[in-house]
């Protein structure tokens, strides 16, 4: 039996008007997006079953991950000596600049999915001794597609290591007695190598200074940086932006007895990059 005129009109505008719904950017955006949020939510379980998680090299801990509303929040405990270390201020952490150092040490794919799960992210550090918040650092899916889109423009840049680099070393309070008769007396930053001078507090003449002496003295400078977490936790930065550091030393008088050069290379000697 054919259906009656009018009912077979309804039928048509009803699928005339499904189509134009499903043809619409918008929505098909939100369908992709519940579905991906859907495997995202998936992929967190895991994860959170692998917590607590300690961060290859350090003492920081991830101990929760879960979905609040439309942000990923991830909590990290951080003991006060490594807080010390690697902090910055509020206002530096919420910038544009960091945001954009996150997405891209995070990835593009991670940011991909973000992105297409319409998630934002969020870091909670707490501290280990006292369960205090340390510091929040919150990027909404909004704030996160605006940053992608404006690194992808070249418009902004994330905070290289360098820089941050240079922060720490604006915070140093100097000259600063290392050992009983030893000083570090300045730090800097020339190009993409991290300076530090030391200065003894006798005399030293630089010929009695042997090529083993020297040798001896750099492997003692990388073993010293090896056990530092933080130099670990930006390996990876640290060959993509050839940081070197540097040591010069200096005697009573001022004159330069030593300078050993330490290349990321030569400190990450037989490791992954």
């Amino acid at each position: 039996m054919k259906a009656p005129l009018k009912q077979t009109l309804v039928f048509a505008l009803f699928a005339m008007t499904i189509s134009m719904i499903l043809s619409c950017g918008e929505v098909k955006r939100k369908i992709a997006q519940r579905a991906q949020l859907k495997a995202t939510k998936k992929e967190l379980a895991e994860l959170k079953k692998q917590l607590p998680m300690n961060i290859e090299g350090t003492s920081i801990m991830i101990t929760d991950v879960e979905l609040q509303n439309d942000i990923v929040a991830y909590t990290a405990q951080v003991d006060k000596e490594t807080w010390e270390a690697i902090a910055i201020n509020t206002e530096i952490a919420n910038s544009d600049r960091n945001f954009a150092r996150v997405l891209s040490n995070i990835g593009q794919e991670a940011v991909k999915t973000f992105i297409s799960s319409g998630i934002g992210i969020k870091y909670i550090y707490l501290s280990a001794e006292t369960q205090e918040v340390l510091e929040e650092v919150e990027m909404s899916p909004e704030k996160l597609r605006e940053v992608n889109a404006k690194m992808k423009k070249g418009e902004i840049e994330a905070y290289t290591l360098i820089e941050l680099s240079q922060m720490e070393l604006d915070k140093m309070e100097l000259p600063s007695q290392i050992e009983e008769d030893i000083w570090i007396t300045d730090a800097y930053i020339k190009g993409h190598d991290i300076y530090y001078e030391a200065t003894f507090d006798y005399e030293i003449d630089a010929a009695n200074v042997s090529f083993a002496d020297l040798n001896d003295l750099k492997k003692e400078l990388i073993e010293s940086l090896k056990a530092d977490q933080i130099i670990t936790l930006h390996k990876k930065e640290m060959f993509k932006e050839n940081i070197h550091f540097i040591y010069i030393y200096k005697d009573s008088r001022g004159k330069e007895w030593a300078r050993v050069s330490i290349s990321p290379a030569e400190l990450f000697k037989g490791e992954r990059q």
